[in-house]
């Protein structure tokens, strides 16, 4: 054990209230969020209970442009697969929906 003494600390500056008011932020009462009255969910828009895609397939809301007379096709695949496919469209330039079309193509071309 050393036993030469400790510096004393600096004084601090004055706490500038104003700044520190203007800088505070409101945390609510965990206690009371949790005890206070809950707003009622908030009413779909729509009568239809699948949601928007559903709306979209079915023709009663207007899809992006770019998918216009488009439907969404999802596969399961090794995540391996999934990273050399975004590898390589990213190595030539494309994207993979691209690349996944063209492929598709080719399989109905064969068959």
């Amino acid at each position: 054990m050393s036993t030469s003494k400790k510096k004393p600390m600096p004084a601090l500056a004055p706490l500038d209230m104003a700044a520190f008011n203007a800088a505070a932020v409101v945390i609510p009462d965990p206690v009371q969020s949790v005890i206070a009255p809950q707003s009622p969910p908030p009413v779909p828009a729509s009568p239809s209970k699948r949601g928007k895609a559903h709306a979209i397939a079915n023709g009663s809301s207007t899809p992006q442009p770019s998918r216009a007379g488009k439907a969404q096709l999802s596969v399961w695949v090794r995540i391996e697969k999934r990273k050399a496919l975004k590898r390589r469209a990213l190595d030539i330039g494309r994207a993979v929906d691209d690349i996944v079309n063209e492929l598709i193509d080719d399989f109905l071309k064969r068959q």
